[in-house]
């Protein structure tokens, strides 16, 4: 089957015919990550989301001091950056790539339980994995390539 780039607005779309959606068991309502690849574009579902009582579930806020550090990965840089654009710049981070991806390395240990949801919710909107844990932190400074040192949130946040 072949089809047409079409103007949309300011954009450019394609429609997919309703037996290839169907075929893959997609709704018009999916929501898709989208990325080029060796000159194709490749579509794909994105994972399902965690609504916030998932997200939470599990989290024990005694031992929520433990948390200094938040590792945010995306594949794609823009994600970063408009996750960063949103939180404004009072997010100390520092940005690192490694393998075709980048990691924001954010300080949550001054950030209150609600700033911590507040700012996981955002990320869930916007980055493809988070954890917390020091030695995947430590891991990137030592192995990554260290892009912006300081203020990367704010930095970002400008683009």
């Amino acid at each position: 089957m072949t089809t047409t780039i079409q103007k949309w607005g300011n954009s450019q779309g394609i429609r997919i015919p309703k037996f290839i959606l169907e075929a893959v068991h997609w709704n018009g309502n999916e929501r898709l990550v989208v990325s080029a690849e060796n000159d194709k574009i490749i579509i794909e579902r994105a994972e399902k989301r965690k609504n916030i009582k998932e997200l939470f579930d599990d989290f024990d806020e005694e031992a929520s001091a433990e948390f200094s550090i938040a590792v945010l990965k995306s594949k794609e840089l823009m994600n970063i950056a408009a996750f960063c654009g949103k939180t404004g710049s009072r997010l100390k981070a520092a940005l690192y790539k490694y393998r075709g991806g980048y990691f924001l390395l954010a300080d949550i240990s001054r950030c209150q339980v609600r700033e911590i949801a507040q700012l996981l919710c955002l990320a869930d909107e916007y980055v493809d994995e988070i954890c917390y844990t020091k030695s995947i932190a430590a891991f990137l400074r030592e192995h990554g390539q260290c892009v912006i040192k300081e203020n990367a949130a704010a930095v970002l946040g400008n683009l």
